[in-house]
């Protein structure tokens, strides 16, 4: 017998609707840090509504570590309960680009 369990959040946020997306949204909202900006910022280059927000009672699916330009971002993606949609989102975890030369890693 399977068992699926899952740990259920409510969600009241930003979300995208693909890896890409949110790790583009995340560095916007660094820059502008205005949501509702980063996130036509990301359908004028993605040429499509990517990014929006996202309400409900969802869970993780899954949680993975990009590096890219030498930011590490975690990129979680969740599956809502109501109608099994998913979204994504990015956090910066570290730049190193931020850090001073000078700084020892």
């Amino acid at each position: 017998m399977i068992v699926e369990a899952a740990f259920l959040v409510h969600i009241a946020e930003f979300l995208c609707d693909s890896k890409q997306a949110a790790i583009l949204f995340e560095d916007r909202v660094a820059e502008l840090r205005m949501k509702e900006v980063a996130a036509n910022e990301v359908a004028r280059q993605a040429g499509r509504q990517a990014c929006g927000f996202y309400s409900g009672d969802a869970a993780v699916s899954s949680e993975t570590r990009v590096v890219l330009r030498g930011v590490v971002y975690l990129v979680t993606e969740f599956v809502f309960e109501k109608d099994h949609r998913t979204a994504m989102s990015a956090q910066r975890v570290f730049d190193a680009s931020s850090r001073s030369p000078m700084q020892d890693l």
